[in-house]
């Protein structure tokens, strides 16, 4: 059984993503091209203030972030190479597939809270069930993401038990290195932010900030930045955790 390092598999997530934008970039950019170019016309047809525009623009970025995750998890281990964007087959559906399922799998221990904070009429209570079901769920919702990655690669035999096993004595490690992922990108979104809607607010003191198309298209970006970084972790987190650190890249 091998231990997480954490700090290296992190790196290694921002540094391949860097090193291989252009390939990043062919991979996912057409894919969320969708979703941008809908931020951009929302007031031109009317879909700002509609909920259903604006819900179907969130759910075409979600399932664009899985087909993109699944071909960087490739990329990463596989050393899968495309000039198109990635690929829609039936090997990514049934990663697709897997994404409901293994939400499923990590709300199942937190479900008597999750079901109080659904239910629940006592306003505190339902509070304290939200963070219950939260501070439960978030460990099987770490150690379960291992499992995308024999998914993506198409794993022999069970890719719940290569997942699952994989993870075994590092959760704790796996957790850090995502909340150091989390971290570092909203640095990053802060940079991004802070300038554009200092730029938008000069430019108009009565905008509203969160629905104004700038903004929606630099989250749409930063959701694609976010994709390649978490898929990037789990993939480099797999062959950690299965092979050893020797098998980590060191330049």
């Amino acid at each position: 059984m091998h231990k997480l390092p954490v700090y290296r598999v992190v790196g290694l997530s921002w540094r391949h993503i860097i090193r291989h934008k252009f390939d990043f970039l062919r991979l996912g950019g057409l894919w969320f091209m969708i979703p941008i170019g809908m931020a951009v016309l929302a007031p031109v047809v009317g879909g700002a203030a509609n909920p259903w525009y604006r819900g179907i623009e969130t759910g075409i970025a979600y399932l664009a972030g899985l087909i993109v995750a699944r071909a960087w998890i490739r990329h990463v281990l596989l050393h899968e190479r495309s000039r198109g964007p990635a690929k829609l087959n039936a090997s990514a559906l049934r990663y697709l597939l897997w994404n409901p399922a293994l939400i499923v799998l990590a709300a199942v221990p937190a479900a008597p809270a999750i079901a109080y904070a659904a239910f629940g009429s006592d306003a505190t209570y339902v509070g304290m069930a939200k963070i219950v079901a939260i501070l439960i769920a978030v460990p099987f919702v770490v150690r379960l993401a291992l499992v995308f990655a024999p998914v993506a690669i198409e794993h022999d035999g069970s890719k719940l038990e290569a997942g699952w096993q994989a993870g075994r004595g590092s959760w704790l490690r796996l957790l850090a290195a995502f909340v150091l992922i989390a971290v570092s990108g909203y640095v990053v979104t802060l940079l991004l932010v802070i300038p554009l809607g200092s730029i938008i607010m000069a430019a108009d003191p009565g905008a509203a900030l969160p629905d104004h198309p700038s903004f929606k298209v630099v989250d749409h970006l930063l959701t694609l930045l976010f994709v390649g970084l978490t898929s990037g972790l789990i993939a480099w987190s797999w062959k950690a955790l299965t092979e050893g650190d020797q098998a980590l890249p060191t330049a």
